[in-house]
């Protein structure tokens, strides 16, 4: 218990340190002074455990459990009343009294329960004489009255603590006493970098800050330089001083990026020196971000990075061409600005891979000897570009193009430069992925004389079986024969039409579009219901009603594609290849289902227990999804009733009075959240939450016998759940909210 304690108290750490730096701006709304005094009481609690983790006292169990839990419960109350203010802030509320206020009284109530909980400590006599107990009094009395710098120590990989620790840390890495090679650091302070000369590689989680050598060593004096460092990752505003190239003499890796203050809309410009990157002259990996300055590189340079740097212009690229063992070449986010680009000849004699990632590039001129020996070319993002050079396929040595969220005209000339040289006999494999369409594919000879529309179209009539084999699957209980018989005749036929389709029936298929996506989320729909099912057998009439319907839709496309089936079995000849070249057919997939554009919004009554509702089919899933929460929710209810909690508790019959609210009073509101957001990831996840809650604990009578592990699994489930419905309440709360106020003033203008 006393693990589950402190990866409890180590993860509201986190919380708070994220909320106390978003504090200052205002983003949320938040008391920093309470912060600070909760931060102060969790950092006390840290140490005890730290101190005492692997002492069998029998009062310490039911102290670990109850600080896990006291834990558990102040994140979720500090994200709830988080979201809330975002929620507001997003909105456009101009005031958060109300919300800020609730807040502050929660913090108060939270940082009184963690003081009550530090009264709890009991006595524990040490090993080791009679000062012993004085001593570590006298340390528990340090934490609570200023907070253990050595508590926020294991919060990271930070190494900083107290004083005497640092130095004795250091003393063993420092002067060639260590043997250390990797440095994780999250944050610099108290390390000095510059003393620990068998230091290969430095890794930061984030955009850390570099020290620069101390000032003394700079005068003149004797330095030591970092000969086995090798990497540097993730450093933030890196300043590239003589100073501090010349201790590094031998870095290979480096991935900086810097801050220039564009996120607050004023542009500030340093001088950190980039121009003597080219004296890095064994650096052969670099990353580099958000630099508005010219630099200079080294020609040892084999792989190069380029993200939003606006010191760099297409018309400037020879600085980049000319280094001459260069092999990768990456360019993101406006990493080069300007829209037009003609690389010079001989430039890129080496490079084998380029990436061209959202930047504004329009016109792009080139021909093969411009990139001699490129072998992969990936463009993504790129709305603006007119279209592949042609000249990019006659690359003898070009192996594949990844085109990604592109212009329809990029993807246009990327299956005419495959249609050309699959005719001269040389195989190129590209890859689209049409974020428009919401498909990814190989182009073949099918894909290749097919419109987007049409692909899109293939690709829901091929993931349709698939979506039909789990409604069999799912559905041997709960549907009747003649239903079985009928998706199992069109699992059966759907997947032979493919053997007999020819891309000069690629009219027909765009033609279907629309059809052959509804049918595929209605399939969708009818697997969520017999899952839901398990949870609630009263959707029996839901799921009865939704496979009628889905029946009815491929009944229609059948009966439209058997003229093309028809026609397809006469050129069967002209299609003998079909077996050989079906990989782009094969490789077609649904990114994602875009029914904003396709899905059915016709009004039909849908019925959950005694309650009817009529609703779109969204809004129907939606609806049983959250009667299948508050099934669940009940249950854990409960069974949980005395042993969660009082707070948890109090969630729960919240929530429960929420979904009670929402299924059985007011189904009608789910309308306006379908119409403004639609079915998406957040049902999604709530889905798997209640679910996964279901499968692993309400199986049981009673948690009597539950261990304390158990008991926190269950609890932490329950919280889950709990936090999946956050956002749902705060929506529906609101559109309430919106819904009485129109009310009112309708009432108004008839009085």
């Amino acid at each position: 218990m006393a693990v589950a304690a402190y990866a409890s108290l180590v993860s509201l750490t986190h919380v708070l340190d994220n909320l106390h730096y978003r504090a200052r701006f205002n983003i949320p709304r938040a008391d920093i002074n309470q912060v600070e005094a909760l931060q102060k009481n969790v950092n006390s609690l840290l140490e005890f455990v730290e101190l005492h983790s692997e002492r069998k006292i029998p009062e310490l169990r039911g102290l670990w459990r109850k600080m896990a839990e006291a834990a558990a419960e102040a994140e979720s109350d500090i994200n709830f009343h988080v979201a809330n203010l975002l929620y507001a802030k997003s909105q456009g509320e101009t005031s958060d009294t109300s919300s800020f206020s609730a807040f502050c009284d929660e913090m108060e109530t939270l940082i009184q329960k963690f003081c009550s909980i530090e009264k709890e400590f009991p006595v524990i006599e040490e090993d080791g004489g009679e000062d012993a107990p004085a001593q570590k009094q006298s340390n528990y009395a340090s934490v609570a009255a200023g907070g253990s710098p050595a508590a926020t120590s294991y919060v990271s990989n930070v190494v900083v603590g107290l004083d005497e620790h640092v130095n004795t840390i250091r003393d063993k890495l420092v002067r060639g006493r260590s043997k250390l090679e990797i440095l994780p650091i999250v944050g610099m302070g108290g390390i000095e970098i510059w003393e620990m000369p068998q230091l290969r590689e430095i890794r930061c989680s984030y955009d850390a800050h570099f020290p620069d050598p101390i000032a003394t060593d700079i005068e003149g004096e004797d330095f030591i330089i970092l000969k086995d460092l090798h990497t540097l990752n993730g450093i933030g505003n890196f300043n590239c001083t003589k100073e501090v190239i010349d201790r590094i003499p031998n870095l290979k890796k480096l991935r900086i990026s810097y801050g220039n203050g564009s996120e607050t809309g004023v542009i500030q410009l340093y001088d950190y020196s980039l121009c003597n990157l080219e004296q890095l002259q064994k650096l052969e990996s670099l990353s580099i971000s958000g630099c508005l300055e010219e630099m200079t590189f080294p020609n040892s340079l084999k792989e190069l990075r380029l993200i939003n740097c606006m010191g760099i212009a297409w018309e400037d690229m020879s600085i980049v061409g000319l280094l001459p063992s260069l092999e990768t070449l990456e360019i993101s986010d406006g990493g080069v600005h300007g829209s037009e680009w003609e690389p010079v000849q001989g430039e890129f004699r080496r490079l084998k891979e380029l990436d061209i990632n959202n930047t504004d590039l329009v016109c792009w001129r080139a021909e093969s000897v411009h990139f001699p020996i490129l072998e992969k070319l990936k463009l993504i993002g790129l709305r603006s570009l007119e279209e592949i050079p042609w000249g990019i396929g006659d690359i003898l040595t070009l192996k594949s193009i990844d085109v990604i969220r592109c212009s329809e005209s990029v993807v246009d000339s990327a299956k005419e430069i495959w249609v050309e040289q699959h005719e001269l006999g040389n195989e190129i494999r590209i890859d689209i992925t049409d974020e428009e369409q919401g498909i990814e594919y190989q182009i073949g000879t099918f894909t290749a004389r097919m419109t987007g529309a049409a692909c899109e179209s293939l690709a829901y009539l091929k993931h349709l079986p698939e979506k039909l084999s789990k409604v069999a699957q799912h559905g041997r209980d709960s549907l009747n024969g003649k239903q079985m018989e009928a998706v199992e005749e069109a699992i059966h036929f759907f997947k032979d039409f493919f053997k007999v389709f020819h891309p000069r029936k690629s009219q027909e298929m765009e033609s279907l579009l629309r059809e052959m996506a509804q049918a595929t989320h209605k399939a969708e729909i009818v697997v969520r219901r017999l899952r839901s099912e398990t949870l609630m057998p009263i959707l029996g009439k839901c799921v009865r009603e939704d496979v009628e319907r889905l029946l009815e839709k491929i009944d229609f496309i059948r009966k439209a594609l058997s003229v093309a089936e028809e026609e397809g079995q006469e050129n069967e000849q002209i299609n003998g290849d079909n077996d050989a070249t079906s990989y782009d057919i094969n490789s077609l997939k649904i990114m994602r289902a875009d029914l904003l554009r396709y899905r059915d919004e016709d009004l039909r009554e849908y019925q959950i227990g005694s309650v009817t509702a009529a609703l779109t089919e969204d809004a129907s899933l939606i609806w049983s999804d959250l009667a299948c929460a508050l099934e669940v929710l009940r249950k854990a209810s409960e069974l949980g009733r005395h042993h969660l909690n009082t707070k948890l508790m109090e969630n729960v019959d919240k929530s429960i009075s929420f979904l009670q609210d929402v299924v059985k009073v007011h189904p009608q509101i789910i309308l306006q959240y379908t119409k403004a957001i639609g079915y998406g990831y957040m049902y999604y996840y709530l889905v798997m939450a209640v679910e996964d809650l279901n499968s692993k604990h309400l199986g049981r009578q009673s948690l009597e016998d539950a261990t304390d592990e158990e008991i926190l699994s269950f609890s932490e489930h329950v919280e889950n759940v709990l936090n999946k419905l956050i956002n749902h309440r705060i929506w529906f709360t609101k559109a309430s909210k919106l819904k009485t106020h129109s009310q009112e003033e309708s009432t108004d203008e008839e009085i």
